[in-house]
């Protein structure tokens, strides 16, 4: 809705296009696991409403153990990253709050543990599985995945496949804790020098890195790129609400 987000033929770097889960040829970006990445522009202007939904297909290949999907700034936007023994998946966001800004996750276990049963604060639920994470959902198979955050209820979900599967309420932390003050989420990363471009592929761009660490360097070949595949990513200024994150899966899943 806002700004200008095509990146510049140099930041689309070893890119292929690949079928995609609809079975049309070349329409999928397919990510090499070593150096590939898209670096979109202005990535901050998605994070300039208090409220938010990132939406994505992915299609894991199981070849590859740990993988950042994307990233804005790392923590300091948002990233999606895959455990390296496909335990879990966790989506990270930066909130604004009374304070400094801070990060939190929404890591999926599968395990079924919440807040009241030895799970972390403030999560309601989260969903039992019977067999890993990985296996499950993300291993050589299509998968959707949206994250959102409600600034007005302080409740952030992660679905999978259209289905609520991990949802934490921020007015269930500590009250000394800084996370009851949340606003909403925000962007605290690099605004200069392409700080602020989104990364598909990586954890964060390649310019003015927010993290320096050796790991977290795009053009370090042995660190967690993505590998597979990745189609229609959406991001919403609105928390989508469960209803319509189904009828968004429904009518972008294959039939």
């Amino acid at each position: 809705a806002v700004g200008d987000h095509t990146p510049v033929e140099a930041d689309v770097r070893d890119i292929v296009y690949a079928t995609d889960r609809f079975g049309f040829a070349g329409l999928a970006g397919d990510f090499n696991g070593v150096t590939s990445i898209v670096e979109i522009p202005n990535g901050d202007q998605y994070m300039i409403n208090n409220s938010s939904t990132v939406s994505v297909w992915i299609n894991t290949n199981s070849t590859k153990d740990g993988q950042y999907i994307l990233g804005l700034g790392a923590w300091k936007g948002f990233h999606l990253e895959m455990a390296a023994d496909w335990t879990w998946i966790n989506f990270v966001t930066q909130y604004a709050t009374a304070n400094i800004p801070d990060s939190e996750d929404n890591k999926f276990t599968g395990l079924g543990d919440t807040k009241d049963n030895g799970g972390w604060q403030g999560c309601t639920f989260n969903k039992e599985l019977a067999d890993s994470v990985g296996k499950i959902y993300f291993k050589d198979k299509w998968a959707h995945v949206v994250s959102t955050y409600n600034a007005t209820t302080k409740i952030a979900t992660l679905f999978l496949n259209g289905e609520k599967v991990r949802q934490s309420d921020f007015n269930l932390w500590p009250v000394d804790d800084a996370k009851r003050t949340t606003t909403g989420v925000t962007f605290a990363g690099n605004l200069t020098d392409g700080g602020n471009k989104l990364a598909l592929g990586f954890i964060q761009g390649s310019q003015n890195r927010v993290v320096p660490a050796t790991w977290a360097d795009p053009s370090n070949i042995y660190s967690y790129h993505f590998k597979g595949q990745m189609d229609d990513l959406r991001i919403y200024r609105v928390a989508l609400s469960e209803t319509e994150v189904a009828t968004l899966h429904a009518s972008e899943k294959p039939q």
